[in-house]
């Protein structure tokens, strides 16, 4: 038995579109995108990484998604894409790295 791949709704050029932009400045139409990709963007390829200064215990704290955007909005966080095996974010991985050493 085979799965069937749903299609976006939204296509790979309107994700494509929010990389490099931030967080707090996108419309409700672009949030529907985003949150789109965050959910199921591994299926079609895409990679994601929001970039902020927001501390990870806060953002731990946060009892919803709701409010964890909204800590992302604050934090003037950016949005990378990467499509088809591209990195969303080349230095995601040395600053993951690089937080968790501080926090330690």
């Amino acid at each position: 038995m085979t799965s069937m791949l749903s299609v976006p709704e939204h296509g790979i050029d309107a994700i494509k579109a929010l990389h490099g932009r931030i967080f707090a400045t996108l419309s409700p139409a672009e949030q529907e995108v985003l949150k789109f990709y965050r959910q199921q963007g591994r299926k079609f390829g895409v990679a994601l990484a929001i970039t902020h200064h927001v501390d990870s215990q806060e953002l731990a704290r946060a009892t919803s998604a709701e409010q964890a955007d909204e800590l992302l909005r604050k934090s003037n966080a950016t949005i990378s894409v990467g499509v088809d095996g591209e990195p969303a974010d080349p230095g995601y991985w040395q600053r993951a790295w690089w937080d968790r050493a501080v926090a330690s």
